[in-house]
């Protein structure tokens, strides 16, 4: 018998690979753990790579009450392999909360994967953490509830996007615990700030004057705010699996309206019109509309018959990019416009088939 972890550790690691199922692993979990969650043990950097990766191999094996230590004691570290945060945060929300609340070495790439792949209560951690980016907090709120809107706009170290700006506007129309946190977002523009106050109180309008002042539209379109708000209709039937274009509308005269209703800044109008266009759940069209590389969209574009001019409009106006056209400059555009000139209708066509027969690998 070993007497100490590290020494159960060393012999493990020093087994012929073929016999490791024949070797205690709960033991050798255990040991491990032991060296990894002590933050007093000094292990050498090979140490600490050699202590990972059995602890990776382990993973399913280690009891949920190690695990769930584990991933509170590893959570604030940066020098945990990402492989292993990962199978830390995609775990059971008991066990995967703390790594998603503060675990620094998960990435924009990481919670926006985790938000389309996991549930209400993933999305509701990752709404905590300390900061988020704006192409983080778009799918948080194209697929989050009343209680992640709340957590992002009350957060000041949240960005918001000028589209995610326009979707908390409208769902505070029937969550006035937004109206508040709303209020005093920097990000608010008078033109939102005129909308919030259609469905705000006294004292929201009246701090909402003061702030604005004569910048304050006198008035905006009281059937333009409306058409948004009734627009959560039409949005929540895209929730349902088998939702489909009416074989009488064809794909551009959709992309059309979609444009337009990016244009009147009807954002919930215009994810009930994408899920339309392309017969896809909700997270996938969030993964078409709200994921920064545009591929996907560019390939929605293509299919549909959009031109390039169409499609460098829609892309800037989803990442809020002015002007609204080909001679912005933008590194993220000009990349999207590659994918956009590479693919031909017939392959987008194509791709857009195997989308709607397994929607989970929509292109990021």
């Amino acid at each position: 018998m070993h007497s100490s972890p590290w020494d159960v550790l060393t012999a493990f690691a020093a087994a012929d690979r073929a016999v490791w199922p024949e070797i205690d692993r709960g033991q050798v979990a255990e040991a491990v753990f032991s060296l990894c969650a002590d933050g007093d043990t000094p292990l050498t950097p090979s140490e600490n790579a050699i202590a990972f990766e059995i602890l990776e191999r382990l993973y399913p094996q280690i009891e949920r009450t190690v695990r769930r230590v584990l991933a509170d004691r590893l959570a604030d570290r940066d020098t945990v392999p990402a492989s292993l945060v990962a199978l830390l945060a995609r775990d059971s929300i008991d066990i995967a909360r703390p790594v998603l609340v503060r675990s620094p070495l998960l990435d924009d790439t990481a919670l926006i994967a985790i938000v389309m792949e996991r549930g209400v209560d993933h999305r509701l951690a990752i709404s905590e953490r300390k900061s988020l980016s704006s192409p983080v907090t778009d799918v948080l709120l194209v697929l989050g509830d009343d209680t992640v809107a709340m957590l992002i706009a009350s957060n000041p170290q949240a960005a918001i996007s000028s589209n995610g700006m326009l979707r908390l506007t409208e769902r505070a129309a029937h969550a006035p615990d937004l109206h508040w946190p709303l209020a005093r977002r920097a990000e608010l523009t008078p033109v939102l700030a005129s909308r919030l106050s259609l469905c705000a109180g006294s004292a929201v309008r009246a701090f909402l004057a003061d702030l604005f002042g004569p910048t304050l539209p006198s008035g905006v379109e009281q059937d333009l705010f409306a058409a948004a708000e009734d627009a959560s209709g039409i949005f929540a039937t895209r929730r349902t699996p088998g939702t489909a274009a009416s074989p009488d509308v064809p794909m551009n005269s959709l992309l059309d309206a979609f444009l337009k209703a990016l244009r009147d800044g009807q954002s919930e109008r215009a994810d009930a019109l994408m899920a339309q266009v392309t017969r896809l759940p909700a997270s996938a069209v969030a993964q078409v509309l709200y994921t920064p590389a545009g591929r996907a969209l560019a390939v929605i574009c293509r299919s549909g018959g959009a031109s390039r001019t169409v499609f460098a409009e829609l892309y800037a106006r989803l990442n809020g990019i002015a002007p609204y056209g080909t001679s912005q400059r933008s590194d993220g555009l000009l990349a999207a416009l590659r994918v956009f000139d590479r693919i031909t209708s017939a392959e987008a066509d194509r791709i857009l088939d195997g989308w709607r027969a397994d929607p989970g690998s929509v292109w990021e």
